[in-house]
Formats: structure tokens, sequence, C-alpha cells
């Protein structure tokens, strides 16, 4: 880049809706697009420079102008940007934005559309017919659509069974928690007043993001006056660093799960089963308390061919008598059953 083109880069926000809107551009460089002469072929002429061919005199046709390839372009100097060219509506010869006549043919350019700008690309459309691998996927992901909508109609398609009660079975537990020390950890400016034996560890909290340059690509952008600029479209760039705070260890007395008490039967007397407790339930190390009591109540139920188990709420459970008559619904093609479709026939 010339001293010249130093001087003219700029840094700006872009509202270029393709640009990231955290993105910067940095115009670095304005070159010459070219165009080659439809009518005596001379190729490479320069957009602004060769405004007609100096070969055979034609107008230079704004459509046919391209980017030049890397290593070949050419700068304009001190060039100043009033605008995109504009297409003459009666010969279509292309003029400069601030131009009031054609410079071709004299007709007025009040009306005169803008040209159309070229995009610079470097990814050809691909003209490739389908690969064999091509087809493998697209017949992949039907097989897999089909096995999707299979598997809906495996899981909603259901249909009603008659049902005779024949068994009741039921389990209960009582859970215990014991009183002990606890080893536990967390932040210090967080840690329960009746803990005890704290030690304090230095360790990772959290991160913060943390500016590291940024990341920049080059692009081309046509500006429709025979001229393209070159930017530096750039994005921050960050870096994680570790937040660190002081970590306590300690222990703490405590209530928690110790075992539980379980009992279970295939009849319709439940019980709870028989336990004794350690200490008296007070706050002494070592102590034992009750918990939460918990209990799961099942209903058997067969048709012709085959049995099925519901949990059931404790109450309706305690109220149905054996052989009385249910319906519900099961799975159509796997056979399990939909236990909240289960209702007692009158």
């Amino acid at each position: 880049m010339n001293e010249h083109q130093k001087n003219q880069s700029h840094q700006s926000e872009s509202s270029d809706p393709n640009i990231p809107k955290n993105a910067s551009v940095r115009q670095t460089g304005t070159y010459q697009m070219l165009w080659d002469c439809e009518y005596c072929n001379t190729p490479k002429l320069l957009g602004v420079t060769h405004r007609f061919c100096p070969n055979c005199g034609a107008p230079q046709a704004t459509e046919k102008r391209y980017f030049p390839k890397a290593g070949e372009e050419i700068a304009v100097e001190d060039h100043k940007y009033v605008g995109a060219d504009r297409l003459c509506a009666a010969c279509g010869t292309g003029n400069a934005a601030q131009a009031e006549y054609c410079q071709q043919c004299g007709s007025p350019l009040t009306e005169a559309a803008r040209v159309k700008l070229v995009q610079d690309s470097t990814k050809p459309a691909n003209k490739n017919p389908v690969s064999s691998n091509s087809r493998f996927k697209y017949w992949l992901i039907a097989g897999l659509l089909l096995l999707l909508v299979g598997g809906g109609i495996a899981i909603f398609w259901t249909k009603n069974v008659a049902l005779t009660l024949t068994a009741y079975s039921w389990e209960r537990a009582i859970e215990i928690e014991d009183y002990k020390a606890r080893d536990d950890s967390a932040w210090c400016d967080a840690v329960p007043s009746a803990a005890y034996n704290v030690s304090r560890k230095s360790e990772i909290k959290s991160y913060q993001q943390v500016p590291d340059g940024e990341s920049c690509t080059a692009r081309r952008v046509d500006q429709g006056d025979g001229t393209f600029r070159t930017e530096d479209v750039c994005q921050p760039k960050y870096r994680s660093e570790p937040i660190y705070a002081d970590k306590c260890y300690y222990s703490i007395n405590r209530w928690q799960f110790s075992r539980a008490v379980t009992t279970e039967g295939v009849n319709h007397s439940p019980q709870w089963g028989s336990f004794q407790l350690k200490g008296n339930g007070s706050n002494c190390l070592g102590c034992e308390r009750e918990g939460k009591r918990t209990g799961a109540y099942y209903l058997h139920l067969t048709d012709k061919k085959n049995e099925y188990r519901c949990d059931v709420a404790e109450k309706q459970w305690q109220s149905v008598e054996l052989q009385s008559k249910w319906t519900m619904e099961i799975g159509a093609m796997l056979g399990e059953a939909r236990c909240g479709t289960l209702k007692p026939l009158p």
C-alpha cells in the first residue's frame, strides 16, 4: 500500500446488513474495476480511465465490469467518490453520478437508474450433479422420517380393553435421618455460621471475557463508478480469564438421610414397618429421627391374555373390591398399560 492509500485508510461502523453489528470496517484502498470491450475484444480496460475503448471508441459496458485478479490491482489516486454511475435510458451508456446529460447521446439523465453493482464472490455456483453420497443422505433422511412417523404411531395409537381386578399389592417406606458431622464446602462469603474446622483455598469462581485483539477479513466492494474499495471487516476477539475467590471447606452438624424402613405385601392390609431410633430425636451427635413416609399402591388387572399393574392413590386403592370391572387404554402395537386412562365400570 502506498503512502496515499495509507492516509486514506479509515475506520467506521458499517450499516451493511451483511456485517455483524459489533464489527468495524476499515477502508484500505481504492482501485479500478476492469472491463473488456465487446466490440474489438480489448481486455482489461480500466473502469475510471477508459470510459470509452481506446482501441475502437466503444462506450464502456458498465454491466461487464469485473474485479481484477490478486496482484493486478491498479490504485486510483486522489479519487473523489460522488456515487454510482447512472445508465442513460436512451442509449444505455454509463455516466458519472453528477452528470446531467449523457456523454454519448446527450439525453437528460433525470430518470437514469443506478448501475448494478458487481458482487465479489469466490464461491461459484455448484453445477455438479448430485453425487451418490448425496443420494444416500437423502434416503437416510427419508428413512429416519419414516422411523419417526412409525414411532409416533406406536406411541399414540391405543385401544380400549376391559379388565378385571384380580389382586392388590403395596409398598411403604419410612426415611430415617441421623444427626452427624458432615463435610461440605462453600464460597467463604456464604459459609454457615454453625460451620467449624474451616479451611480455605483460592479457587476459580468464574470467568470474565477480556479483549484480546481482533479478527479481520478482507473484502472488495464495487462502488459503481468504475472503482472498488478494499476493506478490512474486523470483529473484537476475547479470551477467558479466571476470577479467583476463597473457597472454604468445613464440617457442620446436620440432619441427613441415613436409612429406610421398608415393608411390602400382596394383600389389602398395608402396614408401616417398626423401628427404633437412636437417641431421643434431639440435636445430639449420633441421634436419629423419623423423616418422610411414602407409599405406593398397586392394582393388578387382567384381561383374557395379559396382566397389568397400575399405581393408584391410596384412597382409591382402599375402596375398590376384587373382581370389579375396569376399562383402560393400552398401546395398540406394544400393549403397554396407559394407567392414566384407568376407569372403573359402573
